[in-house]
């Protein structure tokens, strides 16, 4: 039908034409072209029917569209107008209970959409609805609901191009007023909505399905709507609230359990049933969507369903955009209602359409090419081609056996084919089979990817996979006879010593240190204990409220043993130490480990749950930073969980333990790995800890604990930990989709009795020279057997009557620590008989010793160790090798000798009072000498000037000038000038300049400039243009902290050499000195104002567990960040570093007690206080209270302030009028039964004190003179407004930059 309209003043005699264009550009059929006169004003419609055959239809997988060409002619044959518009060919109709397109049946895997963007909002920009589209296509996703309302218009010929079915959804929701579908006022529009969705979209291919609106109950309005979609348009009508209706043309329900699905399922009703939301994806989401889908594909009427839904709805916060520092995403909770928590934020994909895990999972679940029964003896697997309308002949099989996670075979299947809806026998020709004694695992994993570029993927895009296992792993291989021995010693700490490793265990049989050559493997005592905790916004209803249920309860020891195997505490080769932990109704478990005397550990950790209330059944653990490179074989590389792992296949993956955090709105429990094999945690030098099971074990590793999760709103608002935290558990409880919808099912619960158990080994990874080379050759007999050390802060003790075993020896525990200053020390070595022996060190840090780092020798294997110019404090690895039979070199081959690695510490620098001179000649004219000598740049510039030769060849300048760490200024010195260049005259010009700088106060000169030449042979030259007038740059560096520093000039006869800043023999010259005050900070900036605070005290809580774990803060122009593992040493803390912030403005304080768990039972933490926070906003040291958490109880009553106390965040606005200062929040926790006389009282009860500074700066609206730069460079000097010098500011605000106040934006 072809509507025709006359706007025009007279009247028209047009013809119309119309083509029909096949997919291949050839035209499909031609109509008759119609002619007809239409008046003035007037409007006419013309049929245009033809009868058609073989046609390439459409569907999702085949999108065949057709070009329909429209032209308009006048009586001439002129066109007067003409448009095309695409068009596919398909035929729907229910047959059954199921839904067939073009006469198959098909299943509906689809996805719920919003239109959203954190940037454009609801006006999402065409590139992002075509990356959408293709994100379906690409994986699996084949239908979508537009909830809900309409979809943009051009998403439609998107739609009809890449092939996806649409439920199209009308406008219509009446969420907070479903009476108003009851309301027949509200009929027409009602309806109004309707027709327009179809009228439309009608033409669209895609277009499957109508829907009628979303939760506005089930009024008698909607049998009108019905009525009049249907008068428009055949196809089938849904709604999902239509409860007992007969008027919708299937039936809906959304997040049903999967017994519900079942149950629907089995319904005498004879229309298909769809489900329109289901698999609620907020946060940690998408649990048991494969037990759905198995289902669904067998079911009796149930066609598919929609998962809530496709992408986070999240903004960039409008005040961020416009200021262009934008940190990150908000949602519904962070601005006003009426909303539901963080009930927008419920995608599979992030806002900006980031891949997540949940992504992975429902790629693989919706797949259509489907493997399984795989027999390894016939190497063969089932293949079923599910696809309706498509073959495999488009795909390759890539195929690939691993053995131990690596990859050992693969191999690539070109000429593999499947009809649609076929089964068959595929064959995979490995040869890498186990065989003999090969206890390996062996894995098979089989991809099919595209064999050809498309329109929505590129060649060798992946659409399904699946993984077999060939052979089973093998327990762990018992340890047999390990060499060396044990020695065992205390009860509390129990410590366990072996060669180059140490262990200790506390009372309770708790490991509390793993050391491995000195190096400390577990951080600050936390070893393996039992760790429930778990915050996922999945696990609540609704509100996305952290659950109040979760808990980490307290176990109580319940005994501890100690037996040696194969000795006694005096030598054994292994050690079994067995600790028992309970807490009564909830869990109880054991801990029993095997310490070796090669440093294997074994772990046997036994769980016996007495509740399926559990969320995390196992161990956790915090490792020492620096273990950054992580290496696993598990499921990966995506997050999974027990009910959500199908998408993640078994393999070794790479990766960094910062790398393993997962980005979601809301910061929750993330990183799960099921099914660990081995983990591999390293730091950069090589040492590290392999971690293998045995036995059922999942695991994450992550740089923040549940508690920083569930403390937080903001994904960035989340500050890593420098240690890792590892968790090993036997189980954690599936995901399910418990936000809107079922929880877990049963089956991916942890249980609720039985014992359950695993085993972890711990295997030290010390390469012999921890990152450096370990040299070979031939061993000598020859040995050290002592080291000795002069003038070193600790002397050397370290003394041997037996050579090592091996060439190459690391000695871990010795560390000579020398002075930073220009004296040199002494390192003597004393060996078994004569050896030639060199010694190096380090000092670049680079892992390897070079010919410049060798030290000069005393004597025989004696050397002088002088700290280089510009070394920092710190700690440098030195090598000495020994050689009787060659010179020694650091990385071998040796002809007959040894190697020993031991540290150095170089110590902080420290002041000296009493320099070395230089000392010579002055010239015999008395006319070889500076006249004037000044600096620039400085905070107090000198000037000395004089018109006379000095009276000794030595002059220390009386001024000093003052420049701050860091800073920078320049000298000046201007020659006494006899006159014009080219006669000779006995001034400096026949001399060169060097100056040298002892930049840290210790006596230790570096040559920093030379102005002019040495001149070689009886030469006349001069140096005039380069000696008589010179500028020379000073640099301080920022980490000195002697507070002085000292210039050396130095005039030389230009025909003599300069030996050293010290130099005796100085020819026909002149040395000047000039001391420097080095300043901590920028004096022209004032000190903030401070006050003398009045310190509170009292009593702590004598369990110890009434503490504070973390102080912080949040929306401060610099935040700060404080947690604790123990309870203080005193009631009253001062933090050491405030935040800082400006006059008017607003910031969050965040407070963390210690959590002992449950709420039901008397836990002696922080719960039984109330918290009193005060503020003192002009540093007078007057507080005034500004908040109250909690409150005072009687004597009598039981109560606790536990939801309270526990997690506070608390906004705090500092005051407009405000002066910049250093002003001072203080809180008090003080027990609930006793008062609190104030804010400096000194009868704290039970309680605890903290201070934390805050440093108002000046606002930059308030100030004119000041410039806007983009992020400083590293040749700017950077100080805050406190004068603290600033290397790389991290945050927007005001800085001093190269002497002027600046913003960074």
């Amino acid at each position: 039908m072809l509507d025709l309209d006359n706007r025009d003043n007279t009247d028209w005699a047009v013809s119309a034409e119309i083509q029909l264009i096949a997919p291949d550009g050839t035209t499909a059929h031609e109509f008759p072209a119609q002619t007809v006169t239409i008046g003035s004003g007037r409007s006419t419609q013309l049929n245009f029917s033809a009868s058609l055959t073989g046609l390439k239809l459409w569907t999702a997988e085949t999108p065949n569209l057709y070009s329909v060409i429209v032209a308009l002619k006048d009586a001439k044959g002129h066109e007067i107008e003409a448009f095309s518009t695409k068009y596919g060919f398909r035929h729907i109709e229910q047959v059954g209970k199921f839904v067939h397109i073009n006469g198959k049946k098909v299943f509906f895997k689809g996805t719920n959409r919003h239109d959203t963007h954190p940037l454009y909002g609801r006006a999402v920009d065409t590139g992002t609805m075509l990356k959408d589209v293709l994100m379906f296509k690409q994986n699996n996703i084949n239908t979508l609901r537009t909830s809900h309302y309409p979809n943009p218009a051009k998403m439609y010929a998107m739609f009809d191009h890449f092939g996806i079915y649409v439920m199209d959804e009308a406008d219509l929701e009446c969420h907070a007023h479903t009476a108003l579908s009851s309301d027949r006022s509200w009929a027409p529009a009602f309806v109004d909505r309707e027709q327009r969705m179809v009228l439309r979209d009608r033409n669209h291919p895609a277009v499957i399905f109508w829907s009628l609106g979303n939760e506005s109950a089930c009024g008698v309005n909607f049998k009108d709507c019905y009525d009049a979609v249907r008068a428009l348009d055949d196809r089938m009508i849904h709604y999902e609230g239509m409860q007992q209706w007969t008027y919708t043309d299937m039936t809906s329900f959304m997040y049903p359990s999967y017994s519900q699905v079942v149950g629907f399922d089995s319904h005498n009703d004879s229309r298909p049933h769809f489900l329109c939301e289901y698999a609620h994806a907020m946060g940690q989401a998408i649990g048991n969507l494969s037990d759905y889908w198995e289902y669904i594909e067998s079911s009796k009427r149930t066609i598919g369903g929609c998962i809530w839904d496709w992408v986070d709805q999240a903004i960039y916060h409008p005040e961020e955009i416009k200021s262009g520092n934008i940190k990150g995403y908000y949602t519904s909770y962070d601005f006003p209602g009426p909303h539901q928590g963080n009930f927008v934020a419920n995608g599979i994909v992030g806002p900006m359409r980031e891949p997540t895990a949940k992504l992975q999972e429902v790629k693989h679940v919706y797949q259509y090419i489907k493997m399984k029964e795989f027999a390894p003896e016939s190497k063969s697997l089932t293949v079923k081609n599910t696809y309706d309308f498509i073959d495999l002949s488009g795909f390759n099989i890539l195929w690939s056996v691993s053995r131990d996670g690596e990859n050992v075979e693969n191999g690539t299947i070109t000429d593999f084919n499947l009809g649609s809806e076929r089964s068959t026998t595929l064959t995979i020709p490995y040869r890498s089979v186990p065989s003999g004694d090969d206890d390996s695992e062996y894995l098979l994993t089989v991809r099919f990817v595209t064999k050809n570029n498309c329109d929505w993927a590129d060649a060798g895009h992946e659409v399904a996979s699946d993984q077999f296992t060939i052979q089973d792993r093998s327990p762990l291989p018992t340890i047999e006879a390990p060499e060396g021995e044990l020695t065992v010693s205390g009860n509390n700490p129990v410590t366990i010593n072996g060669q180059g490793f140490c262990v200790k265990f506390d009372k309770t049989g708790k490991m509390q240190s793993m050391k491995f050559n000195g190096e400390d493997y577990i951080f600050n005592g936390s070893g393996p204990a039992f760790d429930n905790l778990r915050w996922i916004e999945n696990d609540a209803p609704l509100s996305g409220i952290p659950p109040s249920t979760m808990t980490n309860p307290t176990f109580k020891p319940a005994g501890i043993t100690l037996n040696y195997i194969d000795g006694d505490a005096n030598g054994a080769k292994a050690v079994k130490i067995t600790g028992r932990y309970n807490a009564q109704g909830f869990c109880a478990y054991t801990t029993s480990y095997t310490i070796y005397a090669n440093g294997t550990i074994d772990l046997t950790a036994t769980f016996n749950p007495a509740t399926n209330a559990i969320d995390r059944l196992g161990l956790s653990m915090s490792v020492a930073p620096g273990l950054e490179q992580v290496q696993y074989f598990a499921r990966g590389p995506w997050a999974n969980y027990v009910d959500r792992k199908t998408g993640s296949h078994a393999a070794l993956y790479t990766t960094t333990v910062t790398d393993m955090y997962e980005h979601f709105i809301r910061p929750q429990s993330m990183g799960n790995r099921e099914d660990l094999r081995y983990l591999r945690l390293t730091n950069d030098d090589g040492f590290g800890l392999l971690i293998e099971t045995e036995g059922r074990v999942n695991f994450s590793a992550l740089h923040n604990t549940e508690l920083d999760f569930i403390a937080l709103s903001h994904d960035f608002e989340l500050k890593h930990r420098p240690e890792t935290i590892l968790h090993f558990d036997y189980m954690q409880r599936g995901l399910g989709n418990g936000s809107c919808g079922p929880g877990t099912l049963d089956k991916y619960k942890v249980p609720s009795s039985g014992e359950y158990s695993y085993k972890l080994r711990f295997t030290p990874l010390v390469t012999p020279g921890a990152g450096y080379s370990v040299p070979t050759g031939e061993k000598s007999d020859i040995f050290l057997t002592s080291l000795t050390t002069e003038k070193t802060i600790s002397d050397a003790d370290y003394t041997a009557t037996s050579a090592p075993e091996h060439l190459y020896t690391l000695l871990t525990d010795l560390n000579i620590i020398a002075p930073h200053s220009s004296s040199a020390s002494i390192i003597t070595a004393t060996l078994s008989a004569s050896s030639r022996s060199a010694l190096w060190v380090d000092f670049d840090r680079d892992f390897t010793f070079k010919d410049n780092e060798k030290l000069p020798k005393n004597g025989a294997n004696t050397w002088l160790l002088s700290v280089p110019n510009g070394i920092t404090s710190g700690t440098y690895r030195a090598r000495l090798s020994l050689d009787s039979a060659a010179e020694p070199t650091a990385d071998g081959p040796l002809a007959n000798g040894r190697v020993y690695d031991f540290f150095i510490t170089v110590g902080q620098p420290v002041a000296i009072t009493d320099y070395d001179t230089p000392d010579g000649n002055m010239h015999k004219d008395g006319q070889a000498y500076v006249k004037r000598i000044y600096t620039t740049g400085a905070y107090t510039d000198i000037e000395y000037i004089t018109d006379k030769q000095p009276s000794d060849f030595y002059t220390l300048i009386n001024e000093k000038p003052d420049v701050a760490a860091g800073g920078s200024i320049i000298l000046h010195l201007e020659a006494n000038d006899l006159g014009k260049d080219g006669k000779i005259h006995q001034d400096l010009r026949y001399n060169y300049a060097v100056i040298y700088l002892d930049a840290y106060g210790t006596g230790n000169f570096q040559e920093i400039g030379r102005h002019g030449k040495f001149i070689e042979g009886a030469s006349i030259d001069a140096n005039y243009s380069d000696v008589m007038t010179v500028d020379q740059p000073i640099s301080i560096p920022p980490n000195t902290t002697t507070g002085k520093a000292r210039i050396r000039v130095i005039y030389q006869n230009a025909w003599r050499h300069l030996s050293d800043p010290n130099a005796k023999n100085i020819l026909d010259g002149v040395a000047y000195d000039i001391n420097l005050n080095v300043l901590d900070h920028d004096p022209s900036i004032p000190d903030l104002p401070t006050a003398n605070y009045a310190i509170p005290s009292g009593t702590m809580h004598p369990q110890g567990n009434a503490y504070l774990t973390r102080v912080y803060t949040s929306d401060a122009i610099a935040d700060i960040d404080h947690t604790w593992d123990n309870t203080p040493a005193s009631v009253y803390t001062l933090l050491e570093d405030g935040l800082t912030v400006y006059p008017g403005s607003d910031f969050t304080l965040h407070l963390l007690a210690n959590n002992l768990g449950n709420t039901s039972r008397v836990r002696q933490d922080l719960r039984y206080n109330y918290a009193v926070i005060y503020t003192d906003w002009n540093a007078d040291a007057e507080f005034e209270q500004d908040a109250r958490y909690g409150k005072n109880f009687t004597e009598s009553n039981t109560a606790t302030n536990y939801s309270s106390v526990m997690t506070i965040g608390h906004k705090l606005s500092i005051p407009d009028d405000i002066t910049p200062c250093t002003a001072r929040i203080r809180v008090i926790y003080q027990n609930a039964w006793k008062p609190l006389s104030g804010p400096n009282a000194n009868d704290i009860y039970e309680g605890l004190a903290i201070d934390i500074p805050v440093n108002i700066i000046e606002d930059p609206a308030s100030i004119t003179d000041i410039g806007i730069t983009s992020p400083a460079t590293d040749c700017d000097i950077i100080y805050d407004l406190q004068g603290r010098r600033i290397l790389h500011p991290t945050s927007p605000g005001i800085y001093i930059i190269n002497g002027s106040k600046t913003i960074i934006r």
